[in-house]
């Protein structure tokens, strides 16, 4: 089996469980919702990269499915916006919610730049990563709002 193989295999033993300890059964609601959001979101964004031949995935899950990745559109990303979201310094000023926006974004950039170099399971035809940490910050704003408007409490400010 190649590198790529056990890498999505590790992810779908690891995430689920992460997932299952670190959030709180009190937001577990909200949890859902950012995860679906955000795959709904990344699903979105890359299906047009990949139809407009800028990002190939040589090594993917279902390949007569579909060129897009699975486990890293489906599973990867949305879980760590779930991340994103439980971490989130609600009480802080607005500055320290902006530098964190910014700082998780670019971290999971870094994280798709270690997959891009080191593996096979995604090469850059004629795409920046700048453009996907671009992406990802704005999909991280979108289901914080999207999340955000959806719990919002009937009779509180707007």
């Amino acid at each position: 089996m190649s590198k790529e193989f056990w890498i999505l295999v590790s992810l779908w033993v690891v995430i689920p469980v992460a997932l299952w300890r670190l959030t709180p059964k009190s937001r577990t609601r909200e949890m859902h919702l950012v995860f679906m959001s955000m795959q709904t979101f990344t699903w979105l964004f890359d299906i047009l990269v990949v139809q407009f031949g800028l990002i190939e995935y040589p090594y993917r899950e279902f390949p007569h499915a579909t060129r897009m990745n699975f486990t890293l559109h489906f599973l990867l990303y949305p879980s760590l916006a779930v991340v994103f979201m439980l971490y989130f310094p609600e009480a802080k000023p607005k500055w320290v919610k902006a530098l964190y926006t910014v700082l998780f974004s670019a971290g999971i950039a870094a994280i798709a730049v270690v997959i891009e170099r080191y593996t096979h399971l995604v090469h850059l035809v004629s795409w920046r990563m700048s453009l996907s940490f671009e992406i990802i910050l704005f999909c991280n704003v979108l289901t914080r709002l999207f999340v955000a408007s959806f719990f919002k409490k009937k009779g509180s400010p707007s």
